[in-house]
């Protein structure tokens, strides 16, 4: 049986939750650039705003500006490397153990 790499696991989540964190703040940033004079209904404007602010939270500066949603983004990367860093390492524990 191949090992399971905390790595490689590691690296796949942090990298797939940095594309979406900034992917996500840029839509936001498109939606809320022209404020409540866009086409966006008030509704959804009022929704990303609150999204912004709840999101912001954790990630600093997300969807403020690009260089902000960015760095969120490497934020956001670090966080998901340590997560799926943790899900491989008691994969592998749990396998161990329940393997017998």
């Amino acid at each position: 049986m191949n090992k399971f790499s905390k790595f490689a696991l590691g690296m796949a989540i942090g990298l797939t939750w940095m594309i979406a964190i900034i992917s996500t703040g840029f839509f936001a940033m498109y939606i809320l650039k022209d404020g409540y004079n866009s086409s966006w209904h008030e509704n959804i404007i009022n929704s990303v705003v609150i999204f912004r602010g709840i999101f912001g939270l954790p990630y600093p500066g997300w969807a403020i500006d690009p260089v902000n949603t960015i760095l969120a983004g490497l934020w956001g990367f670090v966080h998901g490397f340590i997560a799926g860093f943790l899900i491989a390492f008691f994969y592998s524990i749990f396998e161990k153990v329940f393997k017998r």
